[in-house]
């Protein structure tokens, strides 16, 4: 035995194994409690012996990334490891709630006072004031004047120059979605007040959020895309082939502008007759080479008045896929619950003692997993780090099937037979981990304390393997459904 212990797991040299622990420094997206996990392994086989928590200690205190942490520690007199532990984890804490805060605060408008109003700068691309330049309409726009791209002709200060046809982009269409037609009425004038956009909406497939409106167009009915935000009311030249071919277009010298720059010239303009319920009106129709639906636009708006109550009542959503909102729900409650009218309390045996168990070594091919589990459950609020404690059980990486004793009576099959005997149709819902959604009472946790090979962490919900754990959610769960008909419950199956 001797030789093969020699020869198997030889005794790690004290040099090697302190050089390792004094070069053990905190990592990036390391917090502090696994840090001091880590030197607690390292500091295993240097043999430091009652100058073991000096030695923590000073390695917390040099290892830190945190500066501030380390000022802060390094003022305290009397300085424990414990006390040190205390303080960097209070200050790390305080650190990160103080960025969280910081990142909201930046969302938030700046409130002036009247003597706090701050000074309002002129825009050297439009002219105007109450916006940044690199946000102004005309960021993208080409000067009348010097045909150079980021102002306009008001604030120029360049060259004349003519004959210059400022380049155009070309739109771009994403997959699935219809092309991008938002236009705009140009005019002699750069301002800002004559400038009107023309907008087709990005239609993806299945999207409900239009709304539309039927006219009748010289006696027929044209189905049309409502948009406040058009100058003008275009039809399509597919359309207008379609429907309204024999009708003559007249020429127009209006010119419409893409979002990117692209100029479009109309293909005509048709003076048709429009009819809304009862309201007749003759209006313009511009024809133009694109995609999409027929636009409703703010100059038909001005001359017509729709039925805003029949509008809002069509452009409602439709009934959805049963089946979506059921992945809907699924998706959003994907975290444990959390019963919030019960909690568990656990009840000893008369003249019972603390047991403290040592942890297991856990496989190395299970490590990784089971770290993976102990960090989600920290996450979750299920277990929580704790330094020291009486009671302690080891942690066993297996699924087993165990008994469990109950003082609350489960439920016979024959009772639930009787209670759904009626039912022509049933639903089973089967709760996901579900004693883990009965929090513990504060005494009850310290017995729910397990020892792993990261150190010792207490449950505050109620876990699997208590022997009352069983009768405890029963009777919670009786508690929960009494009353309500053609319900019945055993264990975590409704």
């Amino acid at each position: 035995m001797a030789i093969l212990k020699e020869h198997l797991s030889p005794k790690p040299l004290l040099i090697a194994e302190r050089f390792r622990f004094h070069k053990r420094d905190q990592r990036e997206n390391e917090n502090i409690h696994i840090y001091v996990a880590e030197i607690r392994k390292l500091s295993e086989h240097c043999e430091f012996g009652t100058a073991l928590n000096d030695s923590l200690r000073d390695r917390l205190v040099c290892g830190l990334r945190n500066e501030a942490i380390q000022k802060r520690i390094l003022v305290e007199t009397s300085l424990t490891f414990e006390k040190a532990l205390k303080v960097a984890v209070a200050m790390e804490a305080a650190t990160k709630d103080l960025v969280e805060l910081r990142g909201k605060a930046k969302t938030e408008l700046p409130v002036y006072t009247m003597r706090e109003t701050p000074k309002q700068h002129r825009c050297y691309r439009c002219g105007k004031e109450g916006h940044d330049s690199q946000q102004c309409h005309f960021k993208d726009q080409y000067c009348r004047n010097c045909r150079k791209k980021g102002h306009i002709k008001r604030v120029c200060r360049g060259k004349s120059q003519q004959q210059y046809t400022p380049p155009t982009a070309p739109s771009r269409k994403k997959k699935g979605e219809q092309e991008v037609h938002e236009v705009q009425n140009e005019s002699d004038s750069d301002s800002e007040d004559t400038l009107a956009s023309l907008k087709i909406h990005k239609v993806a497939k299945g999207h409900t959020n239009i709304i539309w409106v039927t006219p009748e167009v010289e006696g027929k009915s044209l189905q049309m895309e409502l948009d406040t935000g058009s100058a003008v009311s275009v039809l399509p030249l597919k359309q207008y082939n379609a429907m309204f071919k024999s009708f003559e277009l007249h020429p127009t010298t209006t010119v419409l502008k893409t979002y990117t720059g692209e100029k479009i010239q109309p293909k005509g303009v048709m003076n048709v007759q429009v009819q809304y319920k009862e309201e007749k009106q003759k209006l313009n129709l511009y024809v133009v080479d694109t995609k999409g639906p027929a636009l409703f636009g703010r100059d038909w708006l001005e001359k017509i008045t729709l039925d805003w109550k029949t509008i809002n009542v069509l452009s409602a959503t439709p009934p959805r896929n049963p089946l979506t909102r059921v992945q809907e729900i699924f998706d959003k409650f994907t975290d444990i619950g959390r019963l919030s009218t019960v909690k568990a309390k656990l009840t000893l045996r008369e003249n019972s003692q603390p047991k403290f168990c040592k942890a297991r070594q856990v496989p190395y091919a299970l490590r990784p997993k089971v770290e993976a589990e102990l960090t989600k459950l920290q996450n979750d609020n299920i277990l929580t780090k704790v330094e020291w404690s009486e009671w302690a059980t080891p942690v066993v990486p297996v699924i087993k099937k165990n008994g469990n004793v109950q003082e609350y009576p489960l439920p016979r099959i024959d009772d639930i037979f009787a209670t759904l005997g009626r039912g022509g149709k049933f639903s089973k819902i089967d709760l996901r981990q579900a004693y883990l959604q009965v929090e513990m009472e504060e005494e009850s946790k310290k017995l729910l304390t397990i020892n792993t090979h990261k150190g010792l962490f207490q449950y505050n919900r109620l876990v699997f393997g208590v022997a009352s754990a069983p009768a405890i959610w029963q009777q919670a769960m009786d508690q929960i459904l009494e009353g309500i008909p053609h319900v019945k419950c055993i264990l975590d199956d409704m």
